[in-house]
C-alpha cells in the first residue's frame, strides 16, 4: 500500500543550509502575508499566519529538491507528474504564533470562494493542470522553534503523522490530504515549500 507521505534526511549540511536561506533571501522579492485559494488577499490569522516569498524552481536547489520528488514518485505515488507549478518555490516564515490550520493544497472546493463563475470557469476550461504532490524542506534547527509542528491526517484512519524537524528533512505528500502547521509558541521556522502538477485526474 502507498504510503500518504514520504521524508527523507537529505543529510544537506548546516552550513549549505544556511547558504540556501541565504541565497533565497538575496534573489527573492520581499516577504510578503500569506494567502490562500485562489482568492488574490491576505489569509484571515484564523487561517493562516505567516509570510512567504519565491525563488525560481531552477535554482540548483529547486533542482535537488525535484531529484526526491521523481524518487518519491517513481517508488511510491506512481502519479503523473510534469514538473513543480509555476516554476515557482515559497519560502515560507512563520513567525511568533504562526500557523497554517488544516487544509488540503488542492480540492475543487476552494474555487468556490472565487467570485461570480470564476470557479465554475476554472474547472470546466482551464482545469488541465493539477497538483498531484506538495513538498516541504526544513531549513530551520529542530530546536530552534517550539510548536510548529508538521502534521497530516489519513482519509481512513484519521490519525495524524508528525513530520520529522530534522534540519535538511525533505517530505512530499500526496497534495488532496489535510494537513496543518500547529502554532508556533516559541522562536521561528522555515522551510522551503512547492507543489508538483501533472495532467488533470480522468
Amino acid at each position: 500500500m502507498a504510503n500518504i507521505i514520504l521524508w527523507y534526511q537529505t543529510g544537506l549540511p548546516d552550513a549549505v543550509i544556511d547558504q540556501v536561506i541565504s541565497d533565497c533571501k538575496d534573489n527573492m522579492d520581499p516577504l510578503e502575508q500569506s494567502k490562500v485559494g485562489m482568492i488574490d488577499k491576505v489569509a484571515p490569522e484564523s487561517i493562516r499566519k505567516s509570510e512567504v516569498s519565491w525563488i525560481p524552481s531552477t535554482s540548483w536547489i529547486g533542482g535537488f529538491i525535484y531529484s526526491y520528488v521523481l524518487k518519491a514518485n517513481r517508488d511510491n505515488f506512481k502519479y503523473d507528474i510534469e514538473g513543480i507549478e509555476q516554476d515557482a518555490i515559497q519560502y515560507t516564515h512563520y513567525g511568533l504564533d504562526g500557523h497554517y490550520r488544516w487544509h488540503t493544497d488542492t480540492a475543487l472546493e476552494m474555487y468556490s470562494e472565487t467570485s461570480g463563475n470564476a470557479g465554475n470557469d476554472f474547472v470546466t476550461e482551464n482545469c488541465e493542470k493539477q497538483r498531484k504532490l506538495s513538498f516541504s524542506l526544513q531549513l530551520s534547527d529542530a530546536l530552534s522553534y517550539e510548536g510548529g509542528n508538521f502534521e497530516i491526517q489519513s482519509d481512513n484512519s484519521f490519525k495524524k503523522v508528525i513530520a520529522p524537524r530534522i534540519k535538511g528533512t525533505l517530505f512530499i505528500f500526496d497534495s488532496r490530504y489535510r494537513h496543518r502547521v500547529t502554532k508556533i509558541t516559541k522562536g521561528k521556522r522555515e522551510a522551503l515549500v512547492g507543489w508538483v502538477s501533472g495532467p488533470r485526474w480522468k
